[in-house]
This record gives C-alpha cells, structure tokens and sequence, in this order.
C-alpha cells in the first residue's frame, strides 16, 4: 500500500464488523483510557491506495490501481454496495425530511436560502443548454422556441420561425399515438370558427401542416366531439396561409387540434407544424389568445411546452447560483458578409438582468463545423474567427466575466497547433475591444497528454482557467463524484476501467499539478458535468455497461450534492452543471424536466447554495475528528466559517440508491468545545439540534445517521449561540 500525504482531505474507510475509529485529514492513535464504556475503540481505518502521477496522455498504470479499486468495488465486476443498513427509519427525499440523529426528538425546520446575489461567491454554476433562450426571448416569453404557446400569442414575434409550434420529430408519416395541440379557454365560450395559419407558405412543404387531422371540442376535456375532420388536406396558401374552418356553434372550454397522418419532410421525417391559432364565433374576439387568458399544450413541442422565463431567471437566482455558461450560437458568415449588424438587443437585456443579480457569465460562441474548417482552411478560418469574435465583443465586453474559445477540441487532435494559433489570435482581438475578463478553452474530460502539448505551445500565457467536462460514465460504481470517469488520451475516449488513478482526488490533483507546471496562476474549472435521470438506451452495450449512465431523480440528486461539497473540498473552482434548461428531453440532464418542474437536483443545488460558499476556508486539524461504528467508506472534510463556526459535511462513499436509510455511527471533535451543533440535510432541505455532550476536551455526538448524500454538520464554539445566530 502507498503511504497517504499527511495533508489528504478526505477519507475512505473499509466496510467492517468491528467498530471502527476513522480519523480524517490525520493518521494517528487515541489512547483506550480516554473512552471507557466502549464508546470508541483505538482502531485506525485502512486507507485506500493512492497513485499520484502527471505526465502526458494516460500514465501506465501503477501497482495496478484502476477507477474505482475501492475495497475490492468492480474490479472484476463484483457486487457492489448499493445501500446503507441497519436504521429503522425511511429514506429521505426532497419534501420528506427525516431526522438525522436516533431518538432525537428536536423539530425539523426548513433552511435558510440564500439568492444569487446574497452570496459573495461559490463555485456553484449552471450551463444553459440552449443558447436562444438568453438571446432571442425575454422575460415576458412564455415557453421555449416551437413550443404550443406560439400558437396563441398573436404574433407578437413575427418573423421568428421557430416562434411556432412543431411537435417532436417522426420517422412515420402516421405516427401511433397521433400528436395533438390543445388550447384551453379561460372559460367556457360559444365558438363556430377555427383559423389555423400554416408555419410558412412554402409550396413544397406548406410548412408540415397535417395532411389528415381532425378538430375536437370539449367542455371538460374528458368528453371529446369532433367537429372537423380532413384528410389530405392542401392548405390554402393566400391569406398569409390562414385556413379557417367552420361550423354550428358550441359551447366549450377545450379546443383539440389531432393529426393522424403528417407530410413528409426531406430525408423522410415527418412533423406537426402550425404558425397560430384562433377561435372564434363569428366575428367575436379570439377567445384562444394567451392575452385573453388561453393557454396551450401539446403531446410532446420537439423543445418543450411547458416554460416560463421568468421561472427560469427565478430557477437560477433561487438556487444560489454565481455563473452561467452561455453557449450563443450565431451564423458567423452572415456577420462577416454585413447581413447581421448586431447582437440582440434582447441578449444585452437579459445579460443586464444577470449581471444585476450578482450572476457572471462565462460566453462560449458556437459555430458547427469548427474543428474541420479550421484542419481544411487553418490560416482562413483563424482570421475569421478572430475577427468575427472581435465584432462579438465590441457589444459584449462589459457583461462577459470569462470568455470561452473553442469548446471539447481535443476531440481532434489533428489541429491541435492550428488551434492554439487560434486561441492565440483570437485573444488577441477580443482584447483589442477593452475586454478584461478571463479567457478559457474547453477540453472533453482530463486529457493530460493534450493539456501539455498545448501548455507547451504556450496556451499557459494566454489563458486563466483550463475548463474541462467530466462525467462518470459507465460501470455502475463510477456514477458517483469520489471516483474517476471517462477520460481521454490521443483524441479517444476511455472508459473509468482504463484509468491510471485510483480516484477522482488523485487524478484532478495530478492535473493541477500539471497546469501549476507551467503557469502557477492557471485555473481549473469544470464547465460540464451531469449524471442523466431516465431509463438506458435499449440500444446500449448489454451486461454492466447497460444503464449504468441513468440513475433515478433522488440519485441524481444525490450525485449533484456530492460532487459540488467534493469540488469544494478539492479546491477546484466553479462547477457548471449541465444544463439548467432540459436541453435534450431524452437525455434528462436538466434541472427543470420538459414538464418546467424543478428536479430533485435543483433542490440538492438550493440546498448547498445555502451552506458552501467560497468563505469557507478548508482546514487541516490533526486528530480533529473520530469515529466509531460500521458504516462503509466514509468521506468529509471540515471547514471554518468566518464567525468560526465548522462547517463538516459527512456520506458514506457507495452508489447512490433510492432505498438507502442509513447507518449509525458516533463522531468525537478533539479539542472542540461546542455550544451548539445543528445538522443540514442537503437532500430534504432541513434542519436538525443535535443531542451531544463535552467530556475531557471532546465534544461526542451518538447515534448520528450517515447516508449516501452529505448531512452538514455545523459546530458553534464556546460563547456563540445558535440562539443568538439565528
């Protein structure tokens, strides 16, 4: 076994049947006469081996350490884990708190959250997936491009395409179950009269409006009665391509548009596809109007339905977020040959409005097909990238904290040094523009031997942070923050079972280590990072591989909450969740589902928000903390708040699990005289008073109930109150 350093900040310890004395941040003993009774035992934890080792691409593997070689976990494919024991108490969730300690009856109380602009700074960061929604819309929009409101918002963005309504695409051109729009009323109206606007007047197309599709009404939206019925239908394309239908009046609060047999696009794809609808009777007002109090839905939008900006500003400020990443993509060709002449005005506004809630943004502009322009056309394509983020920043230079060139470029290593040319000269021009912020380039997951090469070619000079994406993809025990994903070496991907380091803490250190090689100033942030609720891909590997990259609501959750204490603990800067916005519905990385629900995750982000934040300054207290009892690979850290309160998050290392319940453990805090200690579920959302007492220079606390998620605990010293606190 190696030897830990002596300053680790975390801890693993083996499952056991004998109480176990885990001492963290240290290595040493506690006499037996200092706990009489049994309390605790003068035992020390076995330590997980550790390798440490920089250079480029991946390392060879050293005493055989793999990803994830902790306690024998799925080496060769064991079971692993997968829950906690032996407490008679339910899992908790967001909304069901539960008590943290056995038998104690203290009242669970709610957090006290913490806005965006009420926190000085965090690492906590949230990627927005699709980048027209800070663009193009505004806060008084109320759903996503081609959502159902666009059909009943009067046009007010006319112009826009994608202002209209598509249903998800369709390989058939009768799709089972027909997809269908429904308006809903305000209240109950008599109506003759359904106008339906095609998407565009295309002959060719007649913008995917249905060729067989039937109108149904209702009052209650239980009992249907059809009241147009089409079939091949070719719309009339005067009139802007207004087609309306009538018939005998009838009352109804419901209006249903189904289609059951769709035209065909290019490359045989099919959609659903309206401009607008109105209801009306005769020649009365339209009663289907958002303005006149409508709202629309649909089966599935091919983006989403349900959304309001103002819940989405709201969902960034409540959740304590500090930055977002912005990935803005804007047709480059068109601004170098004049036809586009500014930025939106609504892009301005809506950074103004971050920026006013204490948010920085980090910019990544986007252009499809990057990597291979820049191989075919190296000297071309940097010229006019340069210049066209030049005319970006000339608008943009007041409002962007960290400016991102290039996004995932070792991807192709083939224009590796064209590319740091292009970095180079890029930099160069939007600096010209008075910009001062930070530059950064994105690279997919650790690359080591990329990162050097390109830090030789002196990218060190130029940038102030390395952004990488990680994500602890495939097998099952590497869906969890303490253990090492995928990472990549000579422009391919690899999977965790590949990996030279045993951990997470060995590998980002190492790459530190790597980055402080060249440039002591360079930081490292991660600019995405997720775990995807849902079910596996049918199409996926079979065997362990299959599923392992989906995991429930409340393990997501879980996940979340871990790895931002995690990267607090490691020192790594801000951490960017992928996505906030449900960007891919299939993919489920957002923390607002396709339906505009907040996800459990969303609450897991709230609820470290409310406690972690870039005061806390990590300590290194010899002997500081021990702990008795069984439970299974145990990982925290302290910190100290600036009123000199601890702040001690505490898990149990193991897969994230729905039916975890808990293990008891009882935790000592040598040298510590506490007055106070509360605990702060990060998953329910709840406080707890703990039951504890001082003996002999130790404050002890029994029967404390470690989970797979952190509970924080916070320790008020001699003369500071809870009481007085709060």
């Amino acid at each position: 076994m190696i030897n830990m350093r002596r300053d680790r900040k975390y801890l693993y310890s083996k499952s056991c049947f004998a109480t176990v004395l885990l001492m963290l941040s240290c290595c040493g003993r506690v006499s037996a006469d200092e706990f009489q009774n049994g309390r605790f035992r003068p035992l020390i934890a076995n330590r997980i081996t550790q390798t440490f080792t920089a250079g480029t691409d991946a390392p060879e593997v050293v005493n055989n350490s793999i990803a994830g070689n902790i306690d024998g976990w799925a080496r060769k494919n064991q079971p692993v884990p997968v829950t906690l024991t032996g407490v008679n108490v339910p899992p908790p969730g967001i909304g069901k708190p539960q008590t943290v300690q056995l038998n104690n009856s203290n009242p669970m109380l709610p957090f006290k959250y913490r806005t965006s602009s009420e926190i000085g700074d965090s690492i906590a960061a949230v990627c927005i997936g699709f980048g027209e929604i800070i663009a193009d819309y505004t806060r008084n929009s109320k759903s996503y491009p081609w959502g159902a409101y666009y059909l009943i918002d009067g046009e007010k963005l006319q112009g826009k395409q994608n202002t209209c309504f598509s249903s998800k695409m369709y390989r058939q051109a009768e799709p089972k179950p027909s997809p269908w729009v429904i308006i809903r009323m305000k209240e109950c109206r008599m109506i003759n009269t359904v106008i339906i606007q095609c998407r565009n007047t295309n002959k060719t197309s007649f913008g995917n409006f249905p060729l067989d599709f039937t109108i149904l009404v209702s009052r209650d939206e239980k009992e249907w009665q059809t009241v147009v019925t089409k079939r091949d239908f070719i719309p009339n394309l005067q009139n802007k391509g207004k087609q309306q239908f009538s018939f005998p009046p009838i009352e109804a609060k419901y209006l249903k548009i189904m289609a059951s047999k769709l035209r065909p696009e290019k490359n045989n794809v099919h959609y659903f596809q309206l401009r607008e609808v109105e209801i009306r009777c005769n020649n009365s007002q339209n009663y289907a109007l958002a303005s006149n109090g409508s709202y629309a839905y649909s089966s599935g939008s091919v983006k989403n339905d349900n959304f309001d900006y103002e819940y989405f500003y709201d969902s960034i400020f409540d959740a304590g977020v500090k930055r977002v990443l912005i990935s803005y993509p804007v047709d480059y060709k068109k601004v170098l040959n004049g036809k586009i002449q500014k930025l939106p005005d609504s892009l301005i506004s809506n950074l103004k409005y971050l920026i006013a809630n204490k948010i920085r943004i980090s910019l990544r502009l986007k252009r499809t097909g990057l990597a291979k322009s820049l191989s075919d056309e190296p000297e071309k394509t940097i010229r006019e990238w340069a210049k066209f983020n030049q005319w970006a920043a000339v608008q943009l230079k007041d409002y962007i904290d960290n400016w991102v060139i290039g996004n995932e470029v070792n991807f192709s290593p083939r224009f590796r040094y064209d590319f740091i040319t292009l970095v180079k000269q890029t930099a160069t021009a939007v600096r010209s523009t008075g910009y001062n912020g930070l530059f950064s380039v994105n690279t997919a997951l650790f690359d080591f031997g990329w990162t050097e090469q390109a830090l030789k070619a002196g990218l060190d000079k130029v940038i102030g942070s390395f952004n990488v994406h990680i994500y602890k993809e495939l097998p099952r025990w590497a869906n969890m923050p303490e253990v090492v994903g995928t990472f990549m070496a000579k422009g391919k991907r690899h999977w965790p079972k590949e990996q030279p380091y045993a951990d997470y803490y060995s590998e980002q250190a190492a790459f530190k280590k790597l980055l402080a090689k060249y440039n002591p100033k360079t930081r490292l942030w991660i600019t995405e990072t997720a775990i995807n609720t849902g079910v596996a891909d049918p199409q996926a590997k079979s065997g362990i591989y299959s599923g392992a990259y989906f995991v429930s609501e409340l393990s997501q959750a879980k996940y979340l909450a871990r790895l931002y204490v995690v990267n607090q603990m490691f020192g790594i800067g801000p951490t960017f969740w992928w996505t906030l916005d449900p960007f891919i519905l299939k993919a489920h990385w957002g923390l607002i589902d396709q339906y505009g629900k907040r996800k459990s995750a969303w609450y897991a982000l709230r609820n470290y928000s409310a406690i972690f934040d870039a005061s806390l300054k990590l300590q290194k207290r010899k002997n500081f903390i021990l702990i008795s009892g069984t439970a299974p690979n145990i990982f925290g850290a302290v910190f100290e708040a600036d009123d000199h309160s601890l702040i001690v998050p505490m898990w149990c290392a193991v897969p994230m699990n729905n039916a975890n319940r808990g293990d008891l453990i009882s935790i000592a805090f040598r040298g510590f005289d506490a007055v106070d200690i509360e605990a702060y579920d990060l998953i329910s959302g709840t406080r707890q008073r703990l039951n504890f007492k001082n003996n002999d220079g130790y404050t002890i606390v029994k029967d404390f109930i470690i989970r797979d998620y952190p509970i924080v605990l916070k320790l008020i010293p001699k003369n500071q109150s809870l009481a007085a606190r709060n």
